[in-house]
């Protein structure tokens, strides 16, 4: 049972408390309790005293006022022998220590912010202790300082009488040192790991001889040869670390006044000298930069905090704290006080040059010399300068067709840990999470071993402990990679491959992370050659489509999505890759087919979908409609929680995320019915299913399909006809390389690029396809559709060459057939289905041209169209908004857009066109729309059908796919820049050519614009127009 309150107290609706109080009532039924607890609920939960549970497992009890609350005496007070995890948070718990005593299966106590209310005795709670013989993790913080603080001493007690922890691994703890002490004073726990002590600011607080003892009493080692210490508005903290060992200490003293709390972890030092003198490297930072007074007091303080660490070698400092500690150290009387200092890493900042001349003096004294560093950035973990290792990667994994994912992984993990500070500065659960993960990142980039145990043992820890802090899911993943690199050896193998099976279908595992763990699955195991690579690759695809259920209609979730496609885009085609291994040619086509879809319905929504629907059942439609809405709206709230790849959750973020995560699962539910009830309507089988291939075969009835999978396994070209299998064509080896040296070059390097790359493509694509329609019986001057992958969505395919003739001008590809494009073979089928013969001369062309745009060029551009005999509506001098033209795109048949085209860098979403009213028409406007009626559209605008930079480059994600997608049958557009006469000269070539192609029946408006386009194109090129202005143009659809 979950219940959780908004994130500002507020009372709880009626029927809310009612259902609380209605579920408790079942304790024979209950096995987790999660609820934010309210002043209103309390009165209500006097009922639960003595009241047993005896399935319950997981115990939370949390509240959002500031104070904290009570709970009732004796509620929870009940037996409940099962109950493995208790965690409560401000909240007074009177009746904990008789739930205690019947809990001895614990294994995460966590009692935080623990208000007086709450106080229970050190007695107590050793009593309670003492039949917990599998707790892991132990918390106890107390809220404020003044929690019954002990009076007067306390007696050592019976050494026979010790309470032994014999599972404790961590111990945390926050408030007055003599409880503290006391509660220390009867307790063993030999394997104990991570150690995190609180103080608050009192007097003689550090008077801890039990603490020393107590230490002394475990396996942590008793020195340690770095730390961390780091400073925040409110306190100080220190933290001990050993390399080659994943034990931490920890210990915090909390109090305002900076020259107060360096002088207080002064003392703490002083008092545990034998484990702080033997650190070599000391690193200093802090959140912000510290008070710019630099008074006696304050070098002072750091000079008696500097006395513990005689053996310091190296010293890094924050920029935050770098004139505080360089005056300190280089004050007269404070020379000396670090012997073996040998080197300075300080964060490079503007005040650089004055920490150097500080530290002057210091480089003096010694007699050994003292280099001072600049240290690039305290977050970035490539320490290259600050320790001497070589960051290369050097684990050996074999990869297959020069493809290793080990370069990725580190990759992700780096941009992971890029956010975490270069030292540590807490010993708190999370941030042992995030050691294990810098860990296994430093074994990747330099491969010692010792870290990549020292990973294992500490995530083997986090799972053991089930604070959930941490989810599984996350620690199964760290499981996952760090046996994946350990060794290539069976038994790690089939491990690694457990945890990536066990991470994808635990239950919190969220949609987007399931994409990324089947992907990484089947990556690896294809590295291995394992059995279940299939099964991987099936469960990534199957997660794809439950995210393009569950996003389908949220623009800004899409927007996250798109951040992420890298992943996603490589789903499908890495699979096909793996199919035509095999020899599944259909399957392969059909994977590519089903992966365009389900990425493009993520991105685009599912709106083209339903335009199918509305024309046979509109109520059916208007229900799907109005439930994708409403996951519109949830989507959109939860875009900002939403979870993908590491990065933490916050508490508070679950708790709030938890009505709206049941919410959805409501209504996807809801879709899945109204789903079942479409695909049951004559001819509507396969809405949101996969194509089968005899399907997608009938789009190659007026002509073959060629598609080019891209991935960095291998790259292919199939080959689909209309009545004979798909064919193969297998590209030369390197060539998946090259094809993405070719994108990125060509979109750097423009002109200069583009016959090279032409001359390439023909030679590794271009000639083996005609040679292959030749074989074909495909006669020359076909219609044919290139379906592009990856990046050769922004390769000019249909401009290959020059090809070997007999012609004296240059021949290229398009000489030999006539090219289109197709975004996926489904748009194809929808455009032919419901594309119109010649249209109708009474039927007025949409001519857009904003105010901004006009010019002589542009106006050129309007009087060719004018003068070619076609009608126009205009929209110019003002008139061409945004909506004018959705409205527009969804009542004519022909449309003219011409002006400014913009983009955001890094949001493809804004991929723009600009109008009048400053709203630009964006290519997010176009997935808001509905379906777009217009037959032929042509987009005289730089950039229309392909990428500016780099972002967008592997999706093919452009205005031209986008309208495409929505129902414009056939479209016309640019691959990149354009100059502003290309406009009216292309125009005035295009229209010409697509009226003098006649009106006879039965020829499509598809194939004349295609035609069209290759007439004004040939006599551009007559005319002397340089290669990049006429390979620019291609065309989209049917």
């Amino acid at each position: 049972m979950r219940y959780v309150g908004s994130p500002c107290p507020s009372p709880v609706a009626t029927g809310d408390e009612d259902n609380i109080i209605a579920a408790l009532q079942h304790p024979n039924r209950i096995n987790i309790i999660q609820l934010t607890v309210t002043t209103p609920l309390l009165e209500r939960l006097t009922t639960l005293a003595h009241v047993p549970f005896p399935k319950l497992v997981h115990l939370e009890l949390t509240t959002q006022t500031e104070t904290g609350l009570t709970l009732p005496s004796k509620c929870f007070g009940g037996a409940a022998p099962l109950l493995r995890i208790i965690r409560t948070a401000n909240i007074g718990f009177s009746a904990l220590p008789q739930l205690l005593l019947s809990a001895s299966n614990l294994v995460s106590l966590q009692l935080e912010a623990i208000p007086n209310t709450g106080y229970i005795s050190p007695e107590a709670l050793t009593t309670c202790l003492s039949t917990m013989t599998c707790l892991t993790a132990f918390h106890l913080l107390f809220l404020f300082p003044t929690s019954h603080p002990m009076s007067g001493g306390y007696q050592r007690p019976d050494p026979e009488r010790y309470v032994v922890l014999p599972a404790l691994k961590y111990f945390a703890f926050q408030g007055f040192c003599g409880y503290l002490e006391h509660l220390l004073s009867g307790i063993r726990t030999p394997p104990l790991k991570y150690i995190d002590i609180t103080f608050f600011n009192q007097a003689a607080i550090f008077d801890t001889p039990q603490l020393l003892l107590f230490i002394c009493r475990t396996d942590m080692p008793r020195s340690y040869d770095e730390a961390g210490v780091f400073l925040s508005g409110t306190d100080i903290s220190l933290t001990l670390t050993r390399q080659g060992s994943p034990h931490r200490m920890g210990f915090r003293v909390r109090c305002m006044s900076l020259d107060w709390r360096l002088s207080c972890m002064a003392e703490i030092c002083d008092k545990f000298f034998f484990i702080v003198s033997g650190v070599k490297q000391l690193d200093i930072g802090a959140y912000s930069s510290l008070p710019i007074a630099q008074d006696d007091m304050d070098h002072l303080s750091w000079s008696q905090f500097f006395r513990s660490f005689t053996n310091v070698e190296r010293l890094r400092v924050a920029k935050e704290a770098a004139s505080h500690v360089a005056y300190a150290l280089g004050k007269e009387e404070n020379i000396g006080i670090l012997p073996g200092v040998l080197e300075l890493h300080v964060e490079e900042h503007n005040g650089f040059p004055s920490v150097q001349k500080a530290l002057i003096p210091l480089q003096r004294h010694y007699n050994h010399p003292i280099t001072v560093h600049r240290w690039k950035s305290i977050n970035d973990h490539q320490y290259a300068a600050a320790d001497g290792h070589d960051r290369s990667t050097s684990v050996s994994t074999p990869s297959i067709n020069r493809y290793d994912p080990i370069l990725v992984l580190e990759k992700d993990f780096r941009d992971n840990c890029k956010h975490l500070c270069g030292y540590p500065h807490s010993v708190t659960i999370q941030s042992l999470f995030q050691q294990a993960q810098s860990l296994l990142l430093s074994f990747m980039q330099n491969g010692r071993a010792q870290e990549l145990d020292n990973s294992l043992e500490i995530s083997q820890d986090l799972l053991t402990m089930d604070t959930k802090e941490i989810p599984r899911v996350k620690i199964h993943i760290l499981f996952a990679f760090s046996f994946a690199l350990r060794s290539q050896e069976p038994g790690n193998m089939a491990k690694s491959v457990s945890m990536f099976e066990t991470a994808f279908h635990d239950e919190s595992t969220t949609t987007t992370e399931k994409i990324g763990i089947a992907w990484w699955w089947a990556t690896f195991a294809r590295v291995w050659s394992h059995p279940s690579m299939a099964p991987a690759y099936r469960s990534a695809l199957s997660a794809l489509q439950s995210l393009s259920s569950e996003i389908g209609f949220s623009t800004r979730s899409s927007r996250v999505s798109i951040g992420h496609l890298g992943t996603i885009s490589r789903i499908p085609l890495e699979y096909a890759s793996y199919q035509i291994e095999r020899g599944q040619l259909e399957l392969a086509i059909e994977t590519i087919e089903q992966g365009k879809t389900l990425i493009w319905s993520a991105i685009y929504g599912l709106r083209p979908l339903l335009g199918r629907v509305r024309d046979v059942y509109p109520y059916l439609a208007y229900q799907f409609f109005n439930v994708s809405k409403a996951l519109e709206a949830i989507n959109d709230s939860l875009a900002t929680h939403r979870v993908i790849g590491f990065p933490l959750r916050a508490r508070e973020e679950l708790d709030d995320i938890v009505p709206a995560q049941k919410h959805l699962r409501r209504l996807l539910r809801s879709r899945q019915v109204i789903i079942r009830q479409i695909q049951d309507l004559p001819g509507l089988g396969n809405f949101m299913k996969p194509i089968p291939y005899h399907t997608l075969q009938d789009a190659a009835s007026q002509g073959p399909i060629v598609i080019i999978n891209h991935c960095s396994w291998r790259c292919d070209i199939l080959i689909v006809s209309h009545h004979s299998p798909p064919s193969l064509i297998p590209t030369s080896e390197g060539f998946p390389e090259l094809a993405t040296a070719l994108a990125t070059y060509l979109i750097n390097n423009n002109k200069r690029a583009l016959l090279f790359t032409l001359k390439e493509l023909y030679k590794h694509v271009g000639e083996p396809v005609i040679q292959r329609f030749q074989e074909m019986g495909v006669p020359p001057q076909s219609r044919i559709w290139w379906y592009p992958t990856s990046v050769f969505c922004s390769l000019p395919l249909h401009s290959m060459g020059p090809i070997p003739s007999t012609s004296r001008q240059s021949q290229f590809f398009s000489d030999f057939y006539l090219c289109s494009y197709t975004s996926a073979i489904g748009a194809l089928i929808d455009a032919g289905s419901h594309i119109r013969s010649i249209w109708n001369y009474s039927t007025s062309l949409l001519f857009v041209n904003p105010s901004g745009h006009f010019s002589s060029h542009t106006k050129n551009e309007r009087i060719v169209v004018w003068e070619s005999g076609i009608p126009l509506t205009l929209l110019i001098d003002g008139q061409a908004t945004s909506q004018a033209i959705i409205r527009g795109l969804q009542r004519r048949l022909l449309a003219h857009i011409s002006c400014d085209s913009i983009s955001v860098p890094g949001d493809s979403f804004c991929a723009t066109l600009r109008l009048d009213d400053n709203a630009p028409l964006t290519l997010l406007d176009v997935v808001r729309t509905g379906i777009l009626t217009t037959k032929l559209a042509v987009l005289s605008a730089s950039h229309t059908a392909g990428p500016y930079k780099m972002e967008g480059l592997e999706e093919g994600l452009h205005l031209v796919s986008a309208m495409h997608y929505h129902g414009v049958s056939s479209m016309v557009g640019t691959m990149w820049g354009m100059v502003d006469d290309d406009g009216s000269s292309f125009s005035e070539e295009f229209y010409k050519a697509l009226l003098s192609l006649g009106a006879e029946d039965g020829v499509r408006l598809g194939e004349k614009s295609a035609e069209a386009l290759r007439v004004a194109v040939q006599n551009l090129r007559n005319r002397g127009v340089p290669l990049e202005r006429w390979v620019n143009w291609v065309h989209y659809g049917a």
